[in-house]
């Protein structure tokens, strides 16, 4: 389609704010159409400073506001396809427009900027931060003075060509501020949580150079301005305006300057911010005690927070970045620690401060788990911080109750799942846990007395005391949880409280009589039933404390716990519903280990036991509940699961209301009966399930919930009792190999676009913040690599996809993605760009070994060393590691590498992998003739000996490794996280979270398979690498004849053999 002249794309803008749909459609296909055009994106920008001259002036700013919506979209998609005139013009144009632009529209072309300045800056941008800095420094003049004193010589003068116009005495320029600012927020936010590269903190050198002069000095004078008594000076105009009373746009600036300097803090300490560090944290400390009446008075407590609790978060975030990184802050840290105490006891328990109140007590949780814990340390002191900040932010508000009853779903997101991140319930839990890190005793003592006087108060029936048992639970759950994972629970209790012992007097009574409380009322039938619960979020608290200890449980508490939950299924509210069906789902998801001899007697017992002491000896995972033991709940169970899968599945069914943990408790139920279900159940279940999947086949509303009811389809069919045994997943075997086939073909075709397209959006940090959504994308991301390593590369997509890996093996639950994501991007990824970046990886890598070793983590590391070794050469792969320190890597094959391929705990084909980068490492001359590696070369040679013949050569529990956080098999059921902050319907691992369908096809691992690669010719292609490395290395270094005369009687022999076979001889 032809370019429309401006009045026309006009009128197609206006179109596409139409109420009329097919006039809205038309409009924006029209729209997509035109993109491809030259002069688009011009014309847009065009648009967004002009508007039309024939509309009302209400008309052209909504017009303005399309338009640089549309502009926004269109750089997202297509900057880099645009013609270089255009994306020439617009660059020149666009710094100009954003800064004259009103706030609404302000903000969306700061978004176009961001995403131009990833693609162009600096590069292609030069002019970006000059201009910007030029526009600090004229709207604040004292930033002139800033910019001559960093510019000027030591002992002389200042230079003019350094000093760009503005007078000293002039005002400040609050509106070119706000413009100047928030461009550069936009341009440095994706400084934050990037890739640690050489080339990220060139450009964060280059970006210092040009604006940390300039914003020191604009940040002195807007602080200056706020910070001024009444009726002082500050803004350098004629009896400017009281600071208390300072306007809103004034505020937002200072917000924006400290959010500036957060972002430029991020990666490290910059010199100049070291050197000026007294600068910026004197006037910081100090607006932590701003207060603006004006603006206060105009706030909305149950809305968002005004501009100044926006300033204070950012303050507090900045002293929390600062703690948590950086020494030169101790000095700072106890008046920062004084005036956000005092900020928190200050602020009201109104929604409007939210934001600022978590902030504040992540900051104390930051210091209270670090070194300069003692601020806290005085029994005085914690109990202040017990009354003062975290009890009143622990305890239930009006607004919660509200939630609870009129948007379950959210509710549940903040209590349960933790989606929204920040709750000052889950801060105040969060504070008492990092108190308790290094002052549990008296921290325990502090809040035992609280906790007693609020059960003692529900006990008498004092009214409105339920509300105080609701925070003693919390609070108990704070104080007693010391270990535990995501998946599992909690693993170990404290010592000071007996959470088993609360359960029994304080949580199950709450239980079993809220239950006999809904049978009663004949379940959810009507409002009977929800007067029988006059407090249902306390029974709701009561199943989510069952859930979280479930692993400290007694044996006899089990089973009533699983009647009351069952019967809770039937109460008419719904969190209550939800928890009742995630404490089934995840009391059927508790594993223990067992030795393996023991494993078919646990089979035997009743099934349900508390969790044994780690056996010596080979273990295996088994379920703590067996299928004897479910097969005894299924006749109240299974009819109450799909009661309430029906009740709530309906034609106009909201999110709301198509019950994820129902959906999940019904999947983990049949997933562990199996054949245990009567037929007649199977036949019940069969006919629920078409149901319901025609039902949101109509209207797919929840993909979760979607997910499940088809992923529940072939269950029982597939195990249950009319004699089905696998049936369900011999279908998918065809269609995973067919894949793995398509994949690895010698010349596949080429990949349709969209494919490649998908690769923008799936950087997207937002995503991987989701832990249930990583494995799929990590699949689909190394497939794409595989299949097109060109478009991974292009641009900034490498470093984005490395950023991934970085997220990904920060956490034990996904390192393992992350290290295979890593591993497919050498092996793939071109090897000119992949190269430069190499060092980075290996830092990133061995960082996190440095801080988190795991058995699973290792066998990751060495996998991606291996294709280093394989890709880029035994070369390139010592020279990245040992860039970090002289001897590093071989440090690191004496202590991991050799104990951990001698082991034999990776799997055959991954051990052949390593192995045959471990020949080519014993065959490099460099290797072989230096001294460093002469203590470790015979010992890497025995361990490749072994690979060679299938024996290990070490034992299991070889020195360096650590065994822990090993992955069990779940019967294809994610075992979801029920720690305290995390997602009821999370999932981690190789689940049923990412497969699409995890018991209609058993392809998970197939999958994972593809395009692992696996040297050809085996074992005995192997043998003949040996050979020919041993030969090279003996060539290079005489002493290497010694080192394999020192091998034990039965290598040599073995490696004897190896020459004999190739027609060779050694020595």
């Amino acid at each position: 389609m032809a370019l429309p002249g401006d009045a026309a794309l006009a009128t197609l803008i206006d179109a596409t704010l139409s109420p009329h749909a097919p006039d809205r459609r038309g409009a924006e296909a029209k729209l997509t159409d035109a993109e491809a055009s030259p002069g688009f994106a011009v014309a847009l920008l065009r648009l967004v400073v002009a508007g039309a001259a024939t509309a009302t002036d209400a008309g052209a700013d909504a017009r303005r506001q399309a338009a640089a919506v549309y502009l926004k979209n269109v750089t997202k998609r297509r900057w880099a396809d645009l013609p270089a005139a255009d994306t020439t013009a617009v660059r020149g144009a666009l710094v100009e427009v954003l800064l004259g632009a009103r706030p609404p529209v302000r903000r969306v072309l700061s978004e176009a900027l961001a995403v131009i300045a990833e693609a162009d800056f600096p590069d292609r941008w030069p002019s970006l931060l000059p201009t910007l800095a030029g526009r600090l420094v004229a709207a604040a003049p004292s930033a002139a003075a800033r910019v001559a004193a960093a510019a000027s010589p030591p002992g002389g003068g200042v230079s003019a060509a350094t000093v760009v116009a503005g007078s000293p005495g002039g005002p400040i320029d609050w509106g070119g501020l706000d413009g100047a600012l928030d461009a550069l927020a936009a341009v440095f936010d994706r400084y934050r949580d990037r890739f640690r590269s050489d080339a990220l903190f060139t450009e964060i050198n280059y970006a210092l150079g040009v604006v940390q002069a300039p914003l020191l000095g604009v940040f002195e004078a807007v602080a200056g301005a706020l910070l001024a008594p009444a009726g002082g000076g500050g803004g350098g105009g004629a009896a400017p305006a009281p600071a208390a009373d300072a306007p809103e746009s004034h505020v937002r600036v200072a917000a924006a300057v400290v959010r500036v300097f957060h972002s430029l803090s991020w990666q490290d300490l910059p010199a100049y911010f070291e050197d000026t560090l007294a600068s910026w944290m004197g006037p910081l400390v100090r607006l932590l005690a701003y207060e603006n009446a004006g603006l206060a008075a105009d706030a909305d407590d149950a809305g968002p927070g005004s501009a100044v609790d926006e300033l204070h978060a950012a303050v507090i975030d900045v002293a929390t970045l600062y703690q948590a990184k950086y020494d030169e802050f101790r000095p700072y840290l106890q008046t920062f620690v004084r005036e956000a105490w005092q900020l928190l006891v200050r602020l009201g328990n109104v929604p409007r401060y939210d934001a600022v109140v978590t902030s504040g007590i992540r900051f104390l949780t930051t210091v209270a788990r670090s070194a300069d814990h003692a601020l806290f340390g005085e029994a005085a002191t914690l109990a202040q911080i017990s009354a003062s900040i975290i009890v009143p932010n622990v305890g239930l508000r009006e607004e919660d109750e509200e939630l609870f009853e009129d948007n379950p779903a959210e509710y549940i997101r903040r209590d349960m799942e933790g989606s929204d991140g920040e709750t000052r319930r889950r801060a105040a839990v969060e504070l008492v846990k990092g108190l308790r890190a290094h002052y549990d005793a008296p921290v325990t003592a502090s809040f035992s007395a609280f906790v007693a006087d609020a059960l003692a108060a529900y006990a008498a029936g004092a009214a409105g005391a339920w509300r105080g048992k609701d925070a003693a639970i919390y609070v108990v759950t704070a104080l007693g949880w010391k270990a535990g994972t995501a998946a599992g629970g909690a693993t170990e209790t404290s010592a000071l409280v007996d959470v088993a012992d609360f359960y029994a007097a304080h949580v199950a009574p709450e239980l079993t009589t809220a239950a006999a409380a809904v049978a009663a009322a004949g379940g959810a039938a009507g409002g009977a039933a929800a007067a029988a619960l006059p407090h249902p979020i306390l029974v709701a608290d009561a199943l989510k404390f069952a859930l979280t200890f479930r692993n400290q449980l007694p044996p006899p508490a089990v089973r009533p716990l699983v009647d009351a939950a069952t019967a809770l299924l039937g109460a008419p509210d719904v969190v209550v519903q939800s928890y009742a069906a995630a404490t089934i789902e995840r009391l059927l998801s508790v594993r223990d280990r067992v030795p393996v001899a023991a494993a078919a007697a646990v089979g035997a017992t009743n099934g349900v036991g508390a969790p044994p002491a780690p056996p010596p000896g080979p273990t295996r995972s088994v379920g703590r509940v067996t299928k004897a033991e479910v097969a005894t709940w299924l006749p109240t169970l299974l009819p109450a699961l799909l009661s309430v899968l029906t009740a709530t599945t309906r034609a106009d069914a909201s999110a709301t209301t198509e019950n994820v943990y129902v959906a999940k408790a019904l999947l983990r139920t049949l997933s562990t009966a199996r054949e245990a279900v009567p037929p007649a159940a199977v036949q019940a279940a069969l006919s629920t399930l078409v149901r319901v999947i025609g039902v949101v086949a109509a209207n797919p509303a929840n993909p979760a919930f979607n997910h499940y009811v088809f992923d529940l389809h072939p269950l029982p069919a597939a195990g249950g009792g009319a004699g089905g045994g696998g049936g369900g997943g011999d279908g998918g075997a065809g269609a995973a190999s067919a894949t793995a086939a398509a994949t690895g073909a010698a010349d596949p075709p080429p990949l349709p676009p969209w494919y490649t397209a998908l690769l923008p959006p799936l950087l997207s940090p937002a995503l991987w913040a989701r832990r249930s959504y990583v494995p799929g994308m990590v699949l689909y991301l190394r497939a794409l690599a595989r299949r097109a390593p060109a478009a991974v590369a292009a641009g900034t997509h490498l470093s984005g996809l490395l950023g991934i890996f970085q997220k990904l093996i920060a956490s034990k639950a996904t390192d393992h993605h992350g290290l295979a994501l890593a591993t497919t991007l050498v092996r793939s990824a071109p090897v000119g760009a992949m190269a430069p970046l190499l060092p980075s990886v290996v830092q990133v890598a061995l960082t996190r070994l440095h801080h988190a070793k795991t058995a699973k983590y290792v066998d990751g590391l060495l996998l991606l060393l291996a294709a280093m070794v394989d890709v880029h050469g035994v070369r390139a792969t010592v020279g990245a590691a040992d860039a970090l320190g002289a001897g590093l890597f071989a440090q690191l094959l004496g202590q991991v590498w050799v104990p951990e391929l001698g082991t034999g705990r990776l799997p055959p084909g991954r051990r052949l992998v390593v192995a045959t980068a471990s020949a080519a490492l014993l065959g490099d001359a460099a290797v072989a003739a230096a001294e460093a590696y002469a203590g470790v070369w015979g010992g890497l040679l025995q361990a490749v000996l072994g690979v060679a013949e299938g024996v290990p050569t070490t034992a299991p529990g070889a020195p360096g490794v650590t065994a822990a956080e090993e992955e069990d098999d779940d019967g294809g059921v994610a075992a979801s996280p029920g720690a305290p902050g995390t997602g009821v319907g999370e999932e981690e691992g190789n689940s049923v979270a990412f497969s699409a369908l995890a018991h209609a096809s058993r392809c998970a691992a197939a999958t994972e398979a593809v395009g692992e690669t696996v040297p050809p010719g085996g074992a005995a292609a192997l043998r003949r690498a040996i050979v020919e490395a041993v030969g090279r290395a003996a060539a290079a270094a005489p002493g290497v004849l010694g080192r394999v005369r020192a091998l034990e009687p039965s290598a040599q022999a073995v490696l004897g053999r190896y020459f004999a076979e190739a027609g060779q001889t050694l020595g």
